[in-house]
């Protein structure tokens, strides 16, 4: 008699709940491994050939490079042999822009070359304004970007050209020096004074013209100090320390002279602060003519735009404090017997929170006393 065999199912015993844990963690360390060694490699393999190609541009020799001067611009740069240089009349590819220009190229026209530099001048006429900025087209050569590196780093800007086409223009101003040790990080529209500026003023006309070096921090973009030459002389003269508090807006002359005491010599100025609202600060050294020295006033140093009146011989001044413009304070000042500066006249006006109003104070100065007045204040953009 034949028995019937009955298949027996051999129950799996269950991972148990440790065991589970364990494969969880060891999967997900697995992964993290995974991403940290991806990770690693994208970032050091990179930094090898970014390394070497800032070797191999530091150590290229140059010596057998040609120099290009430009007289007109005040620089000077090398290239080399068997390369192509577009003075003034060069133009980007592609480009309607009329801007005078340098370009440097490889062998072969500028339109299809892949590796090349050019060197713009904006605005040449207005020595107040930025001069230079470069451009580099480049593709990922190596080759190609270790030259355009040499050929920025040769760069020089010939300062004595400058100022020998400026004296012979009868033109004052200021020069900026460009920089190319790295991009310009600043979200505000601001002018790059990281090389620092070449500025050029006749004080008097029986003096010789003024050089002032004004040298740049590259770090914060701004003015760190400010040296002095005279005439002819490389000696410096007299050494200031700036007292510029952020970089200056786009376009803005940051460094004028003018004669703020009214003494028929000129002074200068260097901006330390600017604002959405229009306000501005200077940091002002006032020329003495019997030291033949320039020494700060920090009177006219606290002002917010001051601006000198020939004719009355008074400086005003005006800040803005906010609601339109509605918030102001206007000042009237004049320099005394003893050259110090005082308020004649002072008209604010602020908000009053209580009446709901703008309230007008007016402070006059009358047989050597301040007499005060108050009214009712007006605003039409409130």
């Amino acid at each position: 008699m034949e028995q019937e065999i009955q298949p027996q199912l051999q129950q799996l015993n269950p991972i148990p709940p440790n065991n589970k844990n364990k494969i969880i963690i060891a999967v997900i360390s697995l992964l993290v491994i995974v991403v940290l060694v991806t990770l690693g490699y994208f970032i050091f393999s990179k930094k090898p050939v970014e390394t070497q190609t800032q070797e191999l541009s530091q150590n290229l020799d140059v010596s057998s490079w040609k120099t290009y001067q430009n007289t007109q611009y005040g620089f000077e740069v090398q290239y080399p042999d068997g390369w192509s240089v577009y003075a003034d009349e060069a133009r980007y590819p592609e480009s309607n822009s009329s801007d005078p220009r340098f370009s440097v190229t490889e062998p072969g026209s500028i339109k299809n070359s892949k590796c090349y530099a050019s060197l713009i001048f904006k605005d040449v006429k207005n020595p107040d304004k930025y001069p230079y900025s470069l451009y580099s087209e480049v593709d990922k050569k190596q080759e190609c970007q270790i030259t355009l590196d040499s050929i920025i780093s040769t760069f020089k800007f010939t300062a004595q050209n400058q100022k020998n086409q400026k004296l012979a223009d009868g033109e004052e101003g200021c020069m900026i020096i460009p920089y190319f040790q790295g991009k310009l990080e600043f979200t505000d529209p601001v002018t790059d004074v990281r090389g620092g500026a070449i500025c050029y003023f006749t004080i008097h006309k029986d003096l010789s013209t003024y050089t002032f070096h004004l040298i740049g921090n590259p770090e914060f973009n701004t003015i760190d100090r400010i040296e002095i030459t005279k005439g002819n002389e490389s000696a410096v003269s007299q050494t200031l320390e700036a007292g510029m508090g952020e970089p200056p807006y786009r376009d803005a002359s940051f460094f004028v002279a003018e004669d703020m005491n009214f003494d028929g010599y000129k002074d200068i100025k260097l901006m330390s602060f600017w604002g959405a609202t229009g306000n501005t600060g200077y940091t002002y050294w006032l020329f003495n003519f019997s030291k033949n020295l320039f020494v700060e006033n920090k009177d006219l140093s606290s002002l917010s735009n001051p601006k000198p009146d020939v004719g009355t011989k008074t400086i005003a001044t005006h800040s803005v404090g906010g609601m339109a413009g509605c918030i102001y304070n206007n000042g009237t000042y004049k320099f005394d017997e003893t050259g110090k500066l005082i308020l004649i006249r002072e008209e604010k006006q602020d908000w009053v929170e209580a009446s709901k109003s703008f309230l007008k104070t007016i402070s006059e100065l009358k047989n050597g006393k301040m007499v005060v007045s108050t009214e009712i204040g007006k605003c039409d953009n409130f």
